[in-house]
């Protein structure tokens, strides 16, 4: 806590004041990182009336995997969340809660899309650990972003258009 006043140009009590702890202070720094992430995808998901299934779910898919073709740094940063919650039950459980939070909120850009609501959870189950490894692997895999993110489009169309069971 010393060290991270001292980095941010300010006293220990001030920053106790707000940060009882280091569990705290690190469960603040998620929901930073976390309200970036969501503020961008707000700021780029723009759906015209005129956007079809195919149009939209691209949208969905590029946001969360088109970084300029190299990982951001909030991606950096959640590596590291996970490698502390490894570590640290508390901010495993606030990791959890924040993705399934993440989970509803795609859940409910993909309802409208969905012809089958019992197919949603196959994409989202999809769509998150896909996002999430992209963020760290986007270098080292054949296929560049666009190509990644139409792939990913087809697939979706296929689960949310066909004949999927509930599993």
């Amino acid at each position: 806590m010393r060290q991270v006043a001292a980095t941010a140009g300010m006293s220990l009590s001030n920053l106790q004041y707000y940060f009882r702890t280091k569990n705290e202070l690190l469960k603040g720094m998620v929901d930073f990182y976390f309200q970036k992430c969501e503020d961008e995808f707000d700021a780029n998901m723009e759906v015209s009336e005129n956007d079809d299934i195919r149009q939209r779910v691209y949208k969905l898919i590029t946001i969360h995997i088109v970084h300029d073709e190299t990982p951001t740094e909030i991606c950096k940063i959640f590596r590291e969340f996970w490698a502390i919650a490894t570590r640290n039950d508390e901010i495993k459980d606030h990791l959890v809660s924040y993705y399934r939070s993440y989970a509803k909120r795609l859940s409910d850009e993909i309802e409208p899309l969905s012809f089958n609501p019992d197919v949603i959870p196959q994409v989202i189950s999809l769509w998150i650990p896909y996002f999430e490894g992209y963020s760290i692997t986007a270098e080292s895999v054949p296929l560049g972003a666009s190509e990644v993110a139409n792939m990913l489009t087809d697939l979706t169309i296929a689960i949310l258009e066909g004949p999927f069971c509930k599993v």
